[in-house]
């Protein structure tokens, strides 16, 4: 190679900015992996949070099913006292057609019954 100034300053300047270059791509790796690491670990984040209102959402589940069930516990209990108060009202209504023949019945009683004098 010639020993020619200007072109020994051209090499070195192409070899600082060679190395500027790599530099900077490696300083770019490191930002990018830097960043990936950082969404990474956002979405961990994101992740738990998500499992995290999952299981309240289960939890929640359960609950609303917990209290179905009670709900339909009381529902049939109810029909059951329903129907007991239904069994009622036909027994008092019976008692009550009984008691209107009876009274039925004395009040004919009282008219062949003759004139106290």
């Amino acid at each position: 190679m010639p020993n020619d100034p200007n072109l020994e300053r051209r090499m070195n300047r192409l070899e600082n900015e060679t190395v500027a270059i790599y530099d900077k791509i490696d300083d770019f790796r490191s930002e990018t992996r830097t960043r990936f690491d950082e969404v990474l670990t956002r979405f961990d984040q994101v992740e738990a949070r998500s499992d995290e209102t999952q299981t309240r959402f289960d939890q929640v589940e359960a609950r609303s099913d917990e209290t179905q069930t009670r709900f339909d516990q009381v529902q049939a209990r109810f029909d059951q006292v329903q129907a007991r108060f239904d069994q009622v009202q036909a027994r008092s209504d019976e008692t009550q057609t009984r008691f209107d023949r009876i009274e039925t019945t004395l009040g004919e009683v009282l008219q062949r019954l003759p004139e106290p004098t």
